[in-house]
């Protein structure tokens, strides 16, 4: 994620330098040249961003192909500084970054590469006034220095380890239990307009299931019965 804030800034800068001036990354020790350097002064999570869960990334057929580790946010302070022969060149150089930033509160996707490319959390950037102590706690030379503060989600790979979708599904009854018994909430009471018993069916399409049919009561005939019989009586 480092590796690819920076080349988004060298992206975002270099094109705009004057002649003759480059862009630099790393400590400003020794004669940098006619540059401009940027310093990584500090990298903090941001506590605000709390991480969501994991997320399932799915195929057109809805099934779930790979999970999304929970993003993380980190804030990149970089120290900037101008090197040059004389002030002129070297304010030349600052007003590069005030006017390329100012403007700019969100990085242009098209600069970003890698894993920040494509992504929908965007990569801030803001000038950080904070610059000038930070600068003063490191012992260096008073010397003119722009706080660029850059706000970038870390994005871990996808973890691709997802076991086979579920392919059949098996359902079952515990008969232990006779109706009405209590159960682990305590004695069992059926709510007005539920069923007294239930029965879940499962069978195959090859083999349809047989009608069932209700035996009649002892000592009890269907109406055509009764009627055959009370016909052969009288």
């Amino acid at each position: 994620m480092i590796a690819e804030v920076s080349a988004a800034l060298r992206s975002l800068y270099s094109p705009l330098l004057p002649s003759g001036a480059h862009l630099r990354f790393g400590a400003p020790n020794g004669d940098p040249g006619h540059a401009l350097c940027f310093f990584l002064a500090s990298v903090a999570e941001d506590a605000r961003a709390v991480p969501a869960d994991w997320e399932d990334v799915r195929d057109e057929q809805g099934r779930v192909t790979a999970r999304q580790p929970p993003v993380r946010r980190f804030d990149l302070l970089y120290l900037v500084t101008a090197w040059a022969k004389d002030s002129e060149r070297e304010d030349a150089l600052l007003d590069v970054v005030l006017n390329a930033t100012v403007p700019t509160v969100r990085l242009d996707p098209k600069l970003l590469g890698g894993t920040l490319r494509g992504t929908e959390a965007p990569v801030l950037v803001r000038l950080a006034p904070e610059a000038t102590q930070v600068w003063a706690g490191l012992d260096l030379p008073a010397r003119t220095v722009l706080g660029l503060s850059v706000s970038a989600p870390l994005i871990r790979p996808l973890d691709t380890d997802i076991a086979p979708p579920a392919d059949q599904i098996t359902l079952g009854v515990d008969r232990a239990t006779p109706p009405g018994a209590a159960g682990p909430g305590g004695p069992a009471s059926r709510k007005p307009g539920q069923w007294r018993r239930s029965r879940i069916d499962e069978h195959d399409q090859e083999h349809p299931p047989v009608p069932r049919q209700s035996a009649p009561a002892d000592g009890a005939q269907t109406g055509k019965e009764s009627h055959a019989t009370r016909g052969k009586a009288g």
